[in-house]
């Protein structure tokens, strides 16, 4: 069953669980709720920019240690290097 909101005769929906007939306890267990889903929200989208990060500077790293690199010459005469 869809509640009408008051506010809105029109025929606006009030979204689910946002009864005005609870007490205060269970507002506030519904508002720590909310305050717990967005604080986990906003730590795994910043936990996912610090892995972004480190694996960003992890290919840099590597990218220097290959220009760093001796560059390994074949010798004349030497056999072919192949399959």
């Amino acid at each position: 069953m869809i509640k009408i909101s008051p506010t809105f005769p029109g025929g606006a929906a009030l979204p689910p669980g946002a009864d005005q007939t609870v007490g205060p306890v269970v507002a506030d267990l519904r508002a720590y709720g909310l305050l717990q889903g967005t604080l986990e929200q906003q730590s795994a989208a910043f936990s996912y920019v610090d892995v972004f990060r480190f694996l960003a500077l992890a290919c840099f790293v590597c990218s220097l240690i290959v220009f760093l690199m001796k560059r390994v010459r074949p010798k004349k005469g030497g056999p072919a290097m192949a399959h």
